[in-house]
Formats: structure tokens, C-alpha cells, sequence
């Protein structure tokens, strides 16, 4: 068996190290920050920050700390998901007095009509859902009801009844979101 002897030079070793770690950082598919090569071997001639721009002479990137994708949509978003409903019946309407009561811009709870206000049977008051399949992170506030043979279903207030024709009824998944603590 044949042996070859390696020997490094202590830039070298710094210079695998470092090429060690960008490879192992760039295959996780995590989110991401920036870090300067600085940051990580400060001794090393290769990542001397250049002082006319102020900058490092490269730069690489690396994943947060235990992060994923869940905890990267809290962090962006502001909002983590408690509880969802897969294929929720969801409709649209609007402030006609066709489409409600006596008081058209006034929801049940007695706020008025705004972008963001749903009606739903089965959430109570004040509570705060995302329809991803249909508006992404748009965060939708329970303030209204529909009829009471509706037990199941989300409808979201438009403005314009166009929009809400156009929405029709679809199967959506519901997410009952809550901000996430400050830490």
C-alpha cells in the first residue's frame, strides 16, 4: 500500500479550513446571512480588509443558527403559525346591502370594513389568519360572521365586486397565525 506524505504550511491548513466551511455551508439549504471571511479566521492574510473600500476582500455566506425554513417565515413575517385548516371553503364579499345586513360597513364586532377583515364562523374575534395559497403572507384579522348555516368557511371583505366575483369559492388552507416574542 502506497502512503503519500501531506504536509501544509500553516496557511495552507487556514486556506482548507476555510475551503472546508464554505463547502459545508454552501450545501445546507438553509436561510442565510452574510458574514465576512474576517469574521471567521481574523489572522489570515487572505481576508484582510481592504481600507480603501472598507470592506473584506471577499465575502461568503452562513446559515443562521438554527434556523429552517418555518422559523425563517416567523423571523420575516413577524407571525408564527398556532394551528391550520386544510381545504376551508373560502368566498368573497362585499359591503352591498344584498350581501349582508342593515349596516354594510359595520362587522359584527362593530369595526368598520377595512382590507384584512374576514368573516368566519368557526375563529373567534381578533383572530389573525393567513390564506398563503391565495394572498401569501397578507395577515387577515376575524371581525365579522356569515349566516349561521356557513360553520366551516372564511370569507374575506373586498372592496370591489369584481375582485370578489372574480374569487369565487375555493379550497384553501387556513393558518391561525400569532406574532412571535421578541426574544
Amino acid at each position: 500500500m502506497n502512503y503519500h506524505n501531506f504536509s501544509l504550511t500553516n496557511d495552507e491548513w487556514k486556506r482548507a479550513i476555510l475551503t472546508g466551511l464554505l463547502v459545508s455551508f454552501v450545501i445546507v439549504s438553509m436561510p442565510t446571512r452574510t458574514v465576512t471571511a474576517q469574521e471567521i479566521l481574523p489572522d489570515s492574510p487572505e481576508v484582510q480588509t481592504d481600507q480603501t473600500a472598507g470592506v473584506s476582500q471577499f465575502s461568503f455566506t452562513l446559515p443562521e443558527a438554527g434556523t429552517n425554513e418555518r422559523v425563517a417565515r416567523e423571523i420575516s413575517t413577524g407571525y408564527k403559525v398556532v394551528r391550520a385548516y386544510a381545504r376551508v371553503p373560502s368566498t368573497a364579499y362585499t359591503s352591498r346591502p344584498e350581501e349582508t345586513d342593515s349596516t354594510p360597513f359595520i362587522t359584527a364586532d362593530g369595526t368598520h370594513v377595512r382590507d384584512g377583515i374576514v368573516a368566519a364562523n368557526f375563529l373567534k374575534f381578533g383572530t389573525k389568519i393567513r390564506i398563503p395559497e391565495l394572498f401569501g403572507d397578507k395577515i387577515f384579522e376575524v371581525h365579522d360572521r356569515m349566516n349561521k348555516r356557513y360553520n366551516v368557511k372564511v370569507d374575506v371583505w373586498m372592496d370591489n365586486l369584481a375582485k370578489a366575483r372574480q374569487h369565487g369559492i375555493r379550497r384553501v388552507t387556513i393558518e391561525i397565525v400569532e406574532p412571535v416574542e421578541k426574544s
